[in-house]
């Protein structure tokens, strides 16, 4: 179960001055953005959708984005020549110095910017050479402080979509390319409901509840399945609408969905920030196949299978199933991380749980959740 947070609470301190600042919170975690650079505060605003703000004051971790236009690449190669190469990043890497007394820097030439972490992890402050650089790291670096803190309570990351029906969470989890996107905006277009999210969850238990925090990001969506969606269609770019349909697959494999688009997805829905779920459905998408059958699984099976596969984000076959990054604050040891993993899986495998699988029909996947819900079925002739 997860436990009280036990850090440090920091007063204001070093970039108090700056003139854009928000605390970010979420659950029982906060961070403290400070930045002169006014599209990187906006820009992590829009894209951290499901944190809570409110204005600057104590918090645990603290990130500061700092106009830095004299930066000299040049010289900070030569300073960190020879230092440790660490990967930060799919394709991306830094250079990692040890300061005595004070932290961590890390030299990031792919951005031009340095970042100096505190040793006791309290506070970073990032450099930044340009607007593009403070537009990268805004976000990240605030949702990475974020999640290391509720991570070190006892959540877990769980590879799921999310959304919640009449107050009601459902969970659809499983590997990529499973069809969790192909359910969630089916469920979401058909039978309505308050999106939460399309990657990942957050899993902890709080009061005996299981509880969902989505980690937040955009969402990434094949051409194929908004083209079965008539009110999402217009997000598919002018270029591919007319191609053939492995020409769409192959030239936009993945459309990005912002956040400020997320209110969208669902018709009459809001965009939540929690989900308590009731159901869990693994979908299996299987093109071609005509029918959309739905099986029980068993609740042994569940556990397994969640204990086994990390909450799905790793495929024991195929390597990670979705990329966890913490570099900057890292993850609890392993053994750890094991144990609440065990802890969440037997929560949710008191969850009713149903393997879906479909050719991705909408209409018809609609129809199986509602099923499931106990809800009528949606009038499709009243959507058009």
């Amino acid at each position: 179960m997860t436990e009280p947070l036990d850090e440090p609470v920091l007063a204001p301190g070093p970039g108090a001055h700056a003139p854009h600042a928000v605390c970010f919170t979420q659950s029982r975690a906060a961070v403290v953005l400070h930045t002169d650079w006014p599209t990187a505060y906006a820009h992590a605003r829009d894209t951290l959708y499901s944190y809570g703000r409110s204005p600057y004051g104590p918090a645990p971790r603290h990130v500061r984005l700092a106009q830095s236009p004299d930066l000299d690449p040049e010289m900070l190669q030569a300073v960190f020549d020879g230092s440790p190469v660490q990967e930060i990043g799919p394709s991306l890497i830094a250079r990692v110095l040890l300061l005595p007394e004070t932290g961590r820097a890390y030299w990031i030439p792919a951005h031009n910017t340095l970042i100096h972490a505190s040793t006791d992890g309290a506070r970073a402050v990032a450099s930044c050479r340009d607007e593009h650089a403070a537009l990268y790291w805004g976000f990240r670096l605030v949702r990475q402080a974020m999640t290391a803190q509720l991570l070190a309570a006892g959540a877990v990351y769980a590879h799921c979509a999310a959304f919640n029906h009449n107050g009601r969470g459902v969970m659809i989890a499983g590997h990529r390319g499973w069809g969790k996107t192909t359910t969630l905006l089916a469920a979401l277009r058909h039978l309505g409901g308050d999106y939460v999210t399309n990657d990942r969850l957050l899993l902890h238990v709080h009061g005996g509840v299981l509880t969902g925090h989505p980690w937040p990001t955009d969402l990434r969506v094949g051409a194929e399945t908004l083209r079965t969606l008539p009110h999402l269609r217009r997000l598919i770019p002018d270029s591919a609408r007319d191609l053939p349909s492995d020409e769409r697959q192959r030239l936009h494999p993945k459309i990005v969905v912002q956040p400020a688009q997320f209110g969208q997805l669902a018709p009459g829905g809001i965009v939540d920030d929690t989900a308590r779920p009731e159901l869990m459905i693994w979908p299996r998408l299987e093109p071609g196949r005509p029918d959309t059958v739905v099986e029980r699984v068993a609740p042994t099976t569940v556990a397994q299978v969640l204990r086994d596969t990390r909450m799905f984000m790793t495929d024991p076959s195929g390597g990670p199933s979705t990329h966890i990054n913490h570099w900057l604050w890292p993850t609890p040891p392993d053994a750890v991380t094991r144990h609440d993993i065990a802890v969440i899986a037997d929560y949710a495998a008191d969850l009713p749980c149903y393997r879906i699988r479909t050719g991705g029909d909408p209409k018809q996947l609609a129809h199986r959740i509602a099923e499931l819900l106990g809800v009528a079925p949606p009038d499709h002739r009243a959507r058009r």
